[in-house]
């Protein structure tokens, strides 16, 4: 549940900076998961 609130927080963040930032968090996200 807690990783689910931080996916949500980080996707929020991602969405406002975008660019090659959100396919390093996609990146991220998969290694974690």
């Amino acid at each position: 549940m807690l990783g689910f609130i931080f996916f949500v927080f980080a996707l929020i963040k991602v969405w406002r900076m975008g660019g090659l930032k959100l396919v390093f968090w996609g990146f991220c996200c998969d290694g974690i998961l």
